[in-house]
């Protein structure tokens, strides 16, 4: 499925997914959007989840850095950011440490 309007106009949901997490859910969540709502439904992830846009893994998904780099996401959930969507993505996946616990 391609995106047909916009900046990424006849990109794929895949490489969407990949490149633009962030320009991802937003078409997912858009009303006017002409991509069946069932598309998204075929990719593995958290509403909740978002995009770290600073540092040494600038760019990558919150839930990335949760599953592979465990010392940077400690890090990054025992600070206080001024950024309402990263603190909640970092809420939600540092309580699921304590729902396995």
């Amino acid at each position: 499925m391609k995106v047909g309007f916009g900046k990424y106009k006849d990109c794929t949901l895949a490489e969407l997914f990949d490149k633009d997490f962030s320009y991802f859910k937003w078409l997912k969540n858009l009303e006017s959007c002409d991509i069946d709502k069932s598309e998204f439904d075929k990719f593995d992830f958290d509403d909740e989840d978002c995009v770290v846009y600073f540092g040494q893994h600038k760019y990558r998904r919150v839930s990335d850095i949760y599953n592979n780099e465990k010392k940077y996401f400690s890090w990054l959930a025992s600070k206080q950011w001024d950024m309402p969507e990263l603190d909640r993505a970092i809420n939600f996946y540092k309580n699921l440490d304590s729902v396995v616990q």
